[in-house]
């Protein structure tokens, strides 16, 4: 089967190399490389160029996409635009800043193109390009939870939808959204009409993630490694600690519009959409590591609405005990029942409370290395005595010395 890799870039001169290389090593004679540059204002587009003449892709349908300016929010157009010009039997994203591990990835191609399924995820690896160091994903502990699927053997029949069986689809919702982890079926995708999300915001890829796992007929898994994704490096979206994060909730709100009809007596339904609940949820946890204090308003108050609009019933029941006992259940409880303001003053106590023991740490350091700078002091006090005596003792000596001598 043909791989179409669609790989996205913006501004990523120091590694867009090392992916295209990687790229070229894991694809299959045969296979499209389609590069869709976002209007790059670095060396990107010169680069993707520069590699595409030197080069030897002749076994390969080598397709540079320029677009000259950058598309509003994040990888949604860039990704659709990719999507259209692919004519391979599969799809793979790749982000311009990661890289293919080429063993872990064949492999897993094998297994997808064997399996028959639309979407197949994989397992990743991140690197943190401040440690340099690679690391799991946060959602590396959810294979264990697949123990009670056997994903080498044939799925069972689709639900009466003709959808994935909802267990799989449940599974597959609670990965990390990201694309570049995925093997897609691009017929699945034509289809179903699946493409990301565009507009002025960033994450697009959780509700494309949200509609291809409700929407395909067959969704496998397979733990091993395809790639590495790099994090924690300037100018990455990730590290947007401002408005962009509000787009969760407006993510949250189009996906749940796409579920049915909440129906309290209908147990797939109702699972979705708790599902979606505990999705948005399980990504406000990293949204408070991070968030600006000067957004705390904007997000207090979007996220009270928010989850003022959960559905109390399966809340209560379905959710709300998943996150017992944590610091985002509690912080979920106050949205849903305190004012914006009383949750805007807990997290701005908290933040002077961090802010005086960073100082308070701060502080002991001072006067500890007061307190070695007083002894070092002591120290030399006591060294230049020793020295005076010492000429002291040396010019008496030497006084000695000369009398006897006279």
């Amino acid at each position: 089967m043909q791989m179409s890799f669609i790989v996205t870039t913006y501004n990523v001169a120091p590694y867009v190399e090392k992916c295209l290389a990687s790229v070229l090593e894991a694809a299959r004679p045969g296979d499209e490389i389609i590069v869709v540059d976002d209007g790059s204002t670095d060396a990107t587009p010169a680069m993707i160029r520069h590699l595409s003449r030197i080069r030897d892709v002749s076994p390969y349908v080598w397709v540079p996409i320029f677009l000259g300016t950058n598309t509003p929010g994040g990888v949604g157009i860039p990704a659709n635009i990719g999507l259209r010009q692919a004519r391979g039997g599969a799809v793979f994203f790749v982000d311009g800043d990661d890289w293919i591990e080429p063993k872990g990835f064949k492999e897993a191609r094998r297994h997808f193109e064997a399996s028959g399924d639309d979407v197949m995820l994989a397992n990743y690896r991140e690197f943190d390009e401040a440690m340099q160091a690679a690391k799991p994903p946060a959602d590396a502990f959810r294979w264990g939870h697949l123990a009670g699927i056997d994903v080498s053997a044939p799925q069972p029949p689709a639900d009466e939808g003709g959808r994935a069986p909802l267990e799989r689809r449940l599974k597959a919702l609670a990965m990390i959204a990201a694309p570049w982890r995925k093997f897609y079926l691009r017929a699945a995708l034509e289809t179903k009409g699946l493409r990301f999300a565009e507009g002025p915001f960033f994450f697009e890829d959780n509700p494309f993630h949200w509609d291809v796992c409700l929407g395909v007929d067959r969704i496998g898994f397979y733990n091993q490694i395809v790639c590495f994704h790099r994090v924690n490096r300037p100018g990455q979206t990730m590290m947007a600690l401002d408005r962009n994060l509000l787009a969760f909730f407006d993510h949250y709100d189009a996906i749940v519009s796409r579920l049915p009809e909440l129906d309290h007596d209908a147990a797939a339904c109702r699972a979705q959409h708790a599902a979606a609940m505990d999705w948005l949820v399980q990504n406000m946890t990293w949204h408070l590591q991070r968030l600006d204090p000067v957004w705390y308003w904007d997000y207090a108050a979007r996220a009270g609405r928010t989850l003022n609009g959960f559905d109390a019933q399966v809340w209560e029941e379905d959710v709300a005990p998943r996150f017992e006992g944590t610091a985002i259940g509690a912080t979920a409880a106050q949205l849903r029942t305190a004012s914006t303001a009383q949750v805007v003053i807990l997290w701005q106590t908290a933040e002077h409370l961090k802010k005086s023991r960073q100082i308070s740490d701060r502080l002991a350091q001072v006067e500890t290395l007061v307190g070695d700078l007083q002894s070092i002091g002591q120290l030399t006090d006591r060294l230049e005595t020793l020295r005076a005596q010492a000429e002291w003792e040396a010019l008496r000596k030497l006084g000695l010395r000369q009398a006897k001598q006279g």
